[in-house]
């Protein structure tokens, strides 16, 4: 089958139905057993966010089963280098985790893990970093440490101490163009005690948003799917 022209533009993605969802949850399977990048954006994490979703569309646990498949490939391939942003590094596999914790779709056993992600983030020295986009910088940060402290009401301890808060913070503050870097600014509205709805359809939105770029087009097909079961 050719693939390919389920990415066209003009197809109307209302036309989708559970024939196409089940195409590309098969061509999935096949191609997540080679794809290297760990991440939200473009890699496993990313992929099980799909096949959680269609698992609870079509209501077969097999699809969910494998997305906890791909969920234990990534905790085995986590790297000492492996990247730190949103996009195929720390701040995606934590936000995919902490996302399918919040919607039942993983024990919360899982936040063992997402604390060893908190304190490898934490080791960085935020006050060097001049990166405030959404992919590799601080407003992919301020999502990750906002949809963790969202959920910190679950455990007895915060997942991030004072300091670290206050610089992230101060870090905050100080990035021009607030308005371009959404994540930035609910953070900081939370941390003054505002009230945060929808928050993660932003992040949602920005993974169904993207285009391929050096990939083959059919290696981001559960981006399209995954559009249709957002609806």
């Amino acid at each position: 089958m050719n693939y390919v022209h389920m990415l066209n533009p003009g197809k109307n993605i209302v036309e989708m139905n559970g024939q196409l969802l089940r195409q590309i949850a098969n061509y999935q399977i096949l191609y997540s057993a080679c794809c290297k990048d760990l991440g939200l954006l473009r890699g496993k994490i990313g992929i099980s966010l799909f096949f959680f979703h269609y698992a609870h569309f079509c209501g077969d646990s097999l699809y969910s089963d494998y997305a906890n498949e791909l969920i234990g490939d990534v905790y085995d391939d986590i790297r000492i280098d492996t990247p730190w942003g949103i996009r195929n590094g720390l701040l995606g596999i934590g936000w995919g985790l902490e996302y399918f914790m919040q919607k039942g779709f993983v024990e919360c056993g899982s936040n063992d893990i997402l604390t060893e992600l908190d304190n490898k983030i934490m080791e960085r020295d935020l006050r060097r970093v001049k990166d405030y986009s959404f992919d590799t910088g601080i407003e992919g940060l301020a999502w990750y440490v906002l949809i963790r402290l969202l959920s910190s009401k679950r455990y007895l301890q915060k997942p991030f101490d004072k300091m670290y808060l206050d610089d992230l913070r101060g870090v905050c503050e100080n990035v021009p163009n607030k308005v371009c870097h959404p994540g930035i600014s609910l953070l900081l509205d939370y941390l003054v005690g505002k009230q945060i709805d929808d928050w993660y359809l932003v992040v949602l939105g920005k993974i169904t948003s993207q285009r391929t770029g050096g990939e083959k087009k059919e290696a981001l097909l559960w981006v399209e799917g995954l559009k249709y079961l957002l609806r």
